[in-house]
């Protein structure tokens, strides 16, 4: 059987769960803080959202940019930061 049969099998035998498990296990997650228009109360103001593209490039008028963080806590962090204005 050729090699790239067996990869096929292999994989589908994984399962997609598990191989997307796999992929995030290798990828580095990080955390983009933002802090979004007041206009919008229902949602908060404060959002930590978990991504996995270092390339992503974020903008936009509804919200700013606070910082990039290696993990949750630090994110949570800067929000306590900025609402003490420091």
């Amino acid at each position: 059987m050729p090699e790239q049969q067996k990869s096929d099998i292999e994989t589908k035998k994984l399962g997609s769960t598990k191989l997307y498990r796999q992929v995030r296990e290798i990828m580095n997650a990080h955390y983009v803080l933002f802090k979004h228009d007041k206009s919008k109360p229902s949602r908060g103001i404060y959002e930590i959202y978990k991504s996995y593209d270092d390339g992503m490039i974020w903008g936009s008028p509804r919200y700013e940019v606070l910082g990039f963080f290696d993990n949750r806590k630090e994110a949570r962090e800067a929000i306590t930061l900025d609402k003490e204005g420091k």
